[in-house]
């Protein structure tokens, strides 16, 4: 119902929504403006309660968007460092074994001096 300060300062009542008066003999088109107004509210009422439905719906959409979007982040973040860290820990692994190869080799030499000897 949208009924201004100066209408409603009138006398004009909530159910007329904004009708011209309608005297009260005419009783059936009274009940009738009445019923279409409530009508009124009620489509008003379930439109915004639509709307206010499609507005979360529309935002859990975004946010289950959202989630896919950062868990495939983290996933291709994840498989990224893991890589990193094997290539690392690979290095790693070969240069100790180059380290023990010519530890190896340097006590060969030791012996092999010592057994010349």
């Amino acid at each position: 119902h949208e009924a201004t300060d100066e209408h409603l300062s009138k006398g004009c009542p909530k159910q007329c929504d904004s009708m011209p008066d309608i005297p009260e003999k005419y009783k059936t088109l009274r009940e009738i403006t009445e019923a279409i107004a409530k009508a009124d509210d009620e489509i008003i009422e379930s439109y915004q309660t639509s709307t206010q439905r499609a507005k979360r719906y529309s935002r859990a959409v975004l946010a289950r968007e959202n989630y896919a979007d950062a868990k495939y982040e983290v996933k291709e973040r994840t498989e990224k460092a893991t890589a990193d860290f094997l290539r690392e820990a690979a290095h790693h692994d070969v240069k100790h074994a180059i380290h023990k190869a010519e530890h190896r080799l340097a006590e060969a030499r030791c012996q092999a001096v010592f057994k010349q000897r």
